[in-house]
């Protein structure tokens, strides 16, 4: 799933919006039609701009988007009351240019409002044909996964996974063994720092996130181990037959390989590095390069 969070154009650098741009319209004419969004990237810029490129494409394009962070009068917080997830919806059906959203999800828990009144509004939103699923993201440990909800219009979970980011493998692995829930996860890449670009501690300007230390993947020891998994996904793809394998290849596929129903959602800036993605759904790791790589994951 490709994700769209750069259309915004915030908090990644100085982004070139027009090579974004190209990046979505090639992930559609490469068959990759499956995007994710939110309705807080860029304060809803990024919703209005995939709407505007998938606006001759709708019906072969899969949209899912995000509800939860509310932001008003400068300020942003977390807000799951059934009467604002309306409202969000509204607002980012009319940006997205869309008559409904295939995936409708609560992006950050407000630790106030129950699921089960946020489930209540998305199955009316469901039964209504304003969405199609709906699903959960970000849902910390403490807080009891709702396995118990069986309509069929639940359909997914997301949270961070990666090679870099591994640590909630065993409770994913749970909630997968005790649902049919597909599993999305972001953070694929670790920010970037899987791909490969980057081979001493990066210095980012002020307006990229990554610059900042609880982004962790580019800072002190947790850098330092990134590097060292790099280096064993450079070696393998170096190992492997099929050519013109990236680090990120690898590291997309190792997800999908990993865990049963997982789809990654990979951010993306460039239509080179969509092709990286395309390629990662047909490439078949072998179970020596799995286990290399589980082990210096773990």
């Amino acid at each position: 799933m490709l994700g769209t969070e750069a259309l915004g154009g915030h908090q990644w650098g100085n982004l070139d919006i027009a090579d974004v741009e190209k990046a979505v319209l090639h992930a559609a004419d490469v068959g990759i039609g499956a995007f994710d969004t939110a309705d807080c990237y860029g304060l809803g810029l990024a919703e209005e701009r995939l709407g505007k490129l998938l606006a001759g494409r709708r019906n072969s394009a899969f949209i899912a988007t995000k509800f939860g962070v509310r932001h008003e009068n400068g300020k942003t917080w977390h807000d799951n009351a059934p009467a604002y997830i309306e409202q969000a919806l509204h607002a980012s059906l009319r940006r997205l240019g869309t008559s409904h959203i295939d995936l409708y999800q609560l992006h950050w828990p407000d630790q106030v409002t129950p699921l089960d009144a946020v489930f209540e509004r998305l199955e009316r939103f469901c039964e209504a044909g304003l969405i199609r699923s709906y699903g959960v993201c970000n849902l910390p440990p403490s807080m009891p996964f709702p396995v118990n909800n069986r309509s069929a219009r639940f359909a997914s979970f997301s949270l961070e996974y990666s090679l870099a980011q591994p640590a909630r493998e065993a409770e994913i692995k749970s909630i997968l063994a005790a649902t049919d829930l597909g599993f999305l996860s972001w953070g694929t890449l670790g920010q970037g720092v899987l791909s490969g670009k980057y081979s001493a501690p990066a210095t980012f300007p002020a307006n990229d996130r990554r610059a900042l230390p609880h982004w962790k993947n580019f800072h002190g020891a947790t850098f330092e181990h990134n590097m060292k998994l790099v280096a064993a996904l450079q070696q393998i793809a170096a190992r492997l037959e099929t050519p013109g394998i990236s680090p990120a290849v690898l590291a997309i596929r190792w997800n999908m390989q990993r865990l049963p129903r997982c789809l990654p959602i990979v951010g993306v800036k460039s239509p080179a590095q969509v092709d990286d993605v395309k390629k990662a759904l047909t490439l078949q790791l072998p179970e020596w390069a799995m286990a290399q790589l589980g082990q210096l994951a773990f």
